[in-house]
């Protein structure tokens, strides 16, 4: 009868442990079921992160700390030629974090390195390799190599120098790290090495590289302004001799020497307007030639953003513009008429300055706000960018103010005109020479200022604070290294036990596994070992005496039953299987005893008479448990019968050392229906009888769910006080046609050894659950030289199954 064909009862529904949620005491059980891995696992990755701290080469950084400093108004290229505004934006300190950090200033930095006379000592140059523990020990592997000959022979000004400090420059750029504070224009500049002092040494010296440069970056400015203030000087210089000798020849030829009157006059506005022009026109110069030079360090989009913010600019400054030009004219119109000296003048132009300083400070505040909108990508050509603009806009303001002076000029030029031609050539000639020798004075002005810049420059940077030598490397740290590997171990001892969970499911020493399927635990064997727990005893002595006796007669018997009996089969020896009769004092005798008693006393009002001994593979130890168990009721005073049902691989045969044949496939086939008794054989146990499996079949199935089968255990039920049947497992169909015949069935499990999913699933199965007495447990194997085992493969969850089971049979049976 196949059990698989009755319905569930809803009634003993029982749950499937698989959908319940996973509590904290099975997470302890799993872990201390695989604490020798993750304890492995941890240790390992501990071990690897020390390896891997030594194996490191240390990073020493010595900091050096630099200052900022912001332009004043007098400071910068525009201050310099024309007065200035207010200060930059302080976030303009992010350029020199970025510049620090190019490769043109490490390129510089490196190019000062080779020339110390500390550049032979330099790890840098490879001059001084650092080898780690880990790496002394392999580094036949992996050998430092050091600066080569060749490399130091380089000749510098060559295009192979100039590769190798490229190189070098890359290779400093990457240890280079330069922090700086939002509040304040304070940065900390550190370069890693393997060794403290080395990494000092290279700290200050791209410190100082750094503020070299800096120093003579914005000289440029200066000394660009200057020579072209020195050439127009020059040129002015020129003009006045030849202004001046022209004026004398003109004197002596024509014994002019003075004009009166209303010429005196036009000669006086004459000087003033054309003066004050040629001042305006010389200061549009020497700005144009400033904002050209910084266009040339803008790169084409640098030079299309200040254009962007120009544009934008111009268009928010369109009104206080006009303001300006309408002053500037109102102030001219008025200079025409009244003195300089004049109160009303004076009013006027003071108006006029200050509506341009406010002109300045707003285009520099405006030009500041579109910067910081548009060119955050390029923060760190603010200044000149910023400088380019507001130079653009100075240009403005002059090219009005020029404009509005050359139409004064041209007014007086046209009265000029008016007078006579002796006087016009006396007039034109003298105010050539004062007009002249004024934009002379003006620009010697402004060459003496360049001058005193050029002398006075120090720069935006100043070191507050020399590196000195740090005490511990800041990469790497052990600590963080050994958390890192703690928290690694874990994570991999982690994926570890879920894989080991998830595919190697055996059930261990836990037994809140059985009680959480609702299996009772009946009794716990010890897994021993024959050689050592059973020599010495009476069985053991006798089974000795029987071999050798086997021994000598074994070819003669064997041949001798092939010819009188050639179905039967007789076993010439005792498999060497533990019986708790070999040793009734022993651990494992006692288990059987207690293993009888929990079962005896698991149904009081009515016990069990017939048990299926069944498992979930081969190799659990059901066949040693069926026998052990019919001994202990058999010592117990209980008649016993031990029925092999197994008949794909029997064994019981082998292990009580009797023929196989007659036995119960024989019984089964046999037409007679009274005489049992035939087929039971006496064993060495006065009260225990065995059946064997009897001889090979090809129909196992069908002989087992016979109703000839059904009868004979009904039969033998009231002729035996208890029926113990070793049975193939359970999910065999062999043994499924049993479950429904007897009165329980006893699993067995083997610790380290049976798969956990077979047993869930027969626990969760309604009507094998009902059946299942409980379970008998072997515990796992113990060290020793020679040890009993139960079988090597397991039934249909591992490397052997279902095939394997049955490939013996008939054939090797």
């Amino acid at each position: 009868m196949d059990y698989k064909s009755h319905q569930a009862v809803t009634g003993n529904q029982v749950q499937v442990q698989d959908d319940k949620e996973i509590t904290l005491a099975e997470i302890f059980q799993i872990i201390a079921r695989r604490k020798i891995g993750i304890g492995i696992i941890v240790s390992l990755s501990l071990l690897v992160s020390i390896l891997f701290y030594y194996s490191q080469t240390p990073e020493y950084r010595a900091v050096s700390v630099l200052m900022i400093n912001q332009k004043n108004d007098s400071q910068g290229l525009v201050e310099a030629v024309l007065g200035g505004g207010p200060a930059a934006d302080s976030k303009m300190a992010q350029k020199d974090v970025e510049l620090l950090q190019s490769l043109p200033v490490a390129d510089m930095t490196v190019r000062a390195l080779w020339n110390s006379s500390r550049r032979d000592s330099l790890e840098f140059f490879g001059y001084r390799p650092y080898i780690s523990p880990i790496r002394r020990l392999v580094d036949w592997i992996a050998p430092v190599k050091p600066l080569n000959a060749s490399d130091r022979d380089i000749i510098e000004n060559t295009p192979a120098f100039d590769t190798m400090m490229r190189f070098y420059a890359i290779k400093l750029s990457k240890r280079i790290k330069v922090e700086g504070s939002r509040d304040s224009s304070v940065l900390r500049v550190s370069v890693a090495s393997p060794f403290s002092d080395e990494a000092t040494f290279l700290s200050n010296m791209l410190c100082s590289v750094y503020q070299k440069s800096d120093i003579q970056r914005n000289s440029e400015k200066y000394i660009q302004s200057n020579q072209f203030v020195a050439e127009m000087l020059q040129e002015q210089k020129d003009m006045m001799a030849n202004a001046d000798a022209a004026l004398s020849k003109f004197m002596t030829e024509n014994q002019m020497y003075e004009v009166s009157g209303n010429t005196g006059g036009l000669l006086a506005k004459l000087i003033e307007f054309e003066g004050r022009y040629n001042d305006i026109m010389a200061e549009y110069n020497i700005v144009s030639n400033s904002r050209n030079f910084l266009e040339n360090q803008l790169t084409q989009a640098d030079r299309e953003m200040s254009d962007r913010i120009a544009r934008n600019v111009n268009a928010q400054l369109g009104a206080i513009r006009d303001e300006i030009h309408s002053k500037e004219s109102a102030y001219i119109s008025l200079l025409r008429e009244k003195t300089v000296d004049d109160p009303e003048v004076k009013g006027k132009k003071q108006e006029l300055e200050q509506a341009k300083a406010r002109y300045d400070q707003i285009s520099r505040s405006k030009i500041a706000g579109q910067i910081e909108y548009i060119g955050k990508a390029q923060k760190y050509r603010y200044d000149l960018i910023s400088e380019k603009l507001q130079l653009d806009q100075k240009l403005n303001t002059l090219k009005f103010s020029a404009g509005e002076y050359a139409k004064v000029k041209q007014k007086y030029d046209g009265q000029l005109a008016q007078l006579p031609e002796k006087e016009q050539n006396f007039v034109r000639l003298q105010r050539d020479r004062d007009v002249v020798s004024k934009t002379y004075l003006f620009l010697k002005e402004k060459l003496d200022e360049t001058r005193i810049l050029i002398g006075s420059e120090v720069g935006s940077v100043t070191m507050i604070g020399s590196a000195f030598k740090p005490f511990m490397p800041e990469k790497p740290e052990l600590v963080k290294n050994i958390l890192a590997g703690l928290v690694i171990g874990i994570v991999l001892a982690g994926l570890f036990t879920y894989g080991a969970e998830m595919i190697y499911d055996t059930v261990n020493e836990e037994m809140q596994f059985f009680k959480s399927l609702g299996l009772n635990i009946w009794g716990v064997i010890p897994f021993i070992n024959s050689s050592s727990d059973y020599s010495g005893t009476y069985h053991e002595a006798k089974r000795k005496i029987e071999k050798k006796s086997v021994m000598l007669l074994d070819i003669f018997k064997k041949k001798e039953e092939q010819i009188n009996n050639p179905q039967s089969e007789v076993s010439g020896d005792i498999k060497n299987n533990p019986l708790m009769t070999d040793k009734l004092n022993s651990s494992f005798a006692e288990s059987f005893r207690t293993l009888r008693t929990n079962l005896n006393f698991s149904r009081i009002d009515k016990p069990f008479k017939t048990i299926l001994i069944s498992g979930c593979s081969i190799g659990e130890g059901k066949s040693t448990v069926s026998t052990n168990l019919a001994l202990a009721w058999a010592i117990a005073d209980k008649k016993t019968l031990l029925i092999d049902a197994d008949l794909r691989r029997p064994s019981q045969h082998t292990i009580l050392g009797k023929k196989r044949s007659p036995g119960l496939t024989d019984c089964l086939i046999d037409d007679g229906k009274n005489d049992n008794d035939k087929y039971f054989q006496k064993t060495h146990v006065e009260n225990l009888f065995l059946m064997t499996a009897g001889t090979p079949v090809p129909n196992p199935n069908e002989l087992l769910g016979s109703e000839k089968m059904h009868l004979f255990l009904k039969k033998i039920s009231d002729q035996f006080d208890r029926v113990v049947i070793d049975s193939p497992p359970i999910f065999i169909s062999d043994a499924a046609q049993l479950v429904n015949e007897v009165d329980g069935v006893l699993i067995t499990a083997r610790l380290h050894y049976s798969s956990r999913a077979p047993l869930k699933q027969y626990a969760s199965d309604n009507f094998l659950h009902s059946k299942i007495i409980g379970v008998a447990i072997i515990d796992k194997p113990r060290p020793s030289k020679t040890r009993y085992g139960y079988g090597e493969g397991k039934y249909g969850y591992g490397r052997s199954g279902y095939g394997r089971y049955s490939s013996v049979y008939p054939e090797k049976l």
